[in-house]
């Protein structure tokens, strides 16, 4: 089944902690959706240029929660097509920001976890039903575990609200309805409600990753 034709909107940027060399390990998520009439964006760089500061200003709310050792680097726009990739690949299309936005919470967790945001359609189960993305925010205290208040976990679910907003554009030249697209069965869903439970979970696919180093010790010892 091909994917429905749809937009992809990516966001990324340096986890500051996480260095080797001149290269950082890096966050990214990414949200699908149709732009108007559910078709493709007619001028996605116009598109971003209309996102950029209202999302620059949704990551560095202390609201958000975002880690202020994470930074929002870019910001991406692709129309994608029914093979699931760029429908035009000659051009590309992003925001650099400069210098980087940094989040406005101090860090409690380790830069891998996450309070994911899950996205939930009108449809139970099946293709499109849900998905999730993981953004930096590392940052809510835990109570003595690895969860955090039913509070924590509900401001979060209004941030996650507050950026399918921001990336609506509700007030620029074209709207985007953010979704939840599914190769199987070729389905794009509307988002109709953002829920962030109350355990961390960690970014398992992460971009440029921290190289880990082992220690050794002989056995038997002696």
């Amino acid at each position: 089944m091909p994917y429905p034709q749809h937009v992809l909107i990516q966001m990324e940027g340096l986890l500051s902690e996480f260095v080797s060399g001149d290269a950082g390990e890096l966050w990214s998520c990414s949200v699908r959706g149709l732009g108007p009439g559910g078709a493709y964006l007619t001028d996605p760089q116009g598109f971003i240029d209309d996102i950029a500061a209202p999302l620059s200003a949704w990551f560095s709310a202390q609201a958000t929660t975002m880690a202020s050792s994470a930074y929002l680097g870019s910001l991406k726009v692709n129309n994608i097509n029914a093979d699931g990739h760029y429908a035009d690949d000659a051009t590309t299309y992003e925001h650099l920001y400069s210098p980087n936005v940094p989040g406005n919470a101090a860090p409690v967790a380790p830069a891998f976890c996450s309070l994911a945001f899950e996205w939930r359609t009108a449809v139970a189960r099946g293709y499109g039903s849900h998905g999730r993305i993981f953004p930096p925010n590392f940052a809510i205290p835990t109570l003595g575990g690895s969860g955090v208040s039913a509070g924590n976990a509900s401001a979060l679910a209004d941030s996650g609200v507050a950026l399918l907003q921001v990336l609506s554009n509700p007030d620029g030249s074209e709207q985007f309805e953010p979704c939840v697209v599914s190769k199987k069965g070729g389905v794009a869903r509307p988002i109709t409600r953002v829920g962030v439970g109350d355990l961390y979970d960690y970014q398992s696919r992460r971009k440029n990753a921290g190289r880990e180093v082992y220690n050794f010790k002989a056995y038997p010892p002696g």
